[in-house]
């Protein structure tokens, strides 16, 4: 067997040992089937879906730019007004706060009558900030997520209105994505050529 196809069979039962370990799944308890893992090359979360909410990770998430992207129950991106996406991106230091004043910056460029407020969202196990953006009739609540220091990655976790003010059920599902986002941590070595 190719060195390849042998790191390739090798991260797959990574992964799978991952989502057996990481998130249960009992047959018992129908809350535990809503678990998701999202992953990439150098990175791995899992994430609980809101009851009443359906997480995409293949082409209406793609399609959005996003690496998971959660409608309403029976919705699509067309017929929905709300939805909550995670982005994951390279980090530069561990100063989120930074980052976040930075896209602030970038949005009051682009939309000059934009206005922000804070709100609060926690994760457990992250160091978050959070704000909320004011333009062109939307609304979108964002958070941005530290797994911590041995991760060379961060979150954005965002729910964006379309007309206006989310309602508070939308506000809840938000809050239940953050509180249930857990990075997780493996390293797997690429095989030597």
């Amino acid at each position: 067997m190719g060195d390849t196809l042998r790191f390739a069979a090798v991260l797959v039962l990574v992964v799978l040992c991952l989502v057996q370990a990481s998130v249960p799944v009992r047959a018992d308890n129908p809350n535990d089937l809503k678990s998701l893992m999202v992953y990439g090359r150098d990175w791995i979360f899992a994430v609980r879906e809101p009851d009443g909410w359906l997480g995409d990770t293949g082409s209406c998430a793609a399609d959005e730019g996003v690496n998971i992207l959660f409608l309403p129950a029976g919705k699509t991106m067309g017929t929905s007004d709300v939805n909550v996406s995670i982005v994951v991106w390279q980090k530069t230091d561990d100063d989120l706060g930074q980052d976040l004043a930075i896209d602030m910056q970038r949005y009051k460029k682009q939309y000059p009558k934009i206005r922000f407020s804070d709100f609060s969202a926690h994760d457990d196990c992250c160091t978050t900030w959070s704000k909320v953006y004011y333009y062109a009739g939307r609304q979108d609540w964002t958070v941005y997520v530290n797994p911590g220091r041995g991760y060379k990655w961060y979150a954005v976790i965002s729910l964006e209105t379309q007309t206006g003010t989310p309602s508070t059920a939308e506000l809840a599902a938000l809050r239940e994505i953050v509180a249930t986002f857990k990075p997780l941590n493996f390293k797997i070595r690429a095989p030597s050529n």
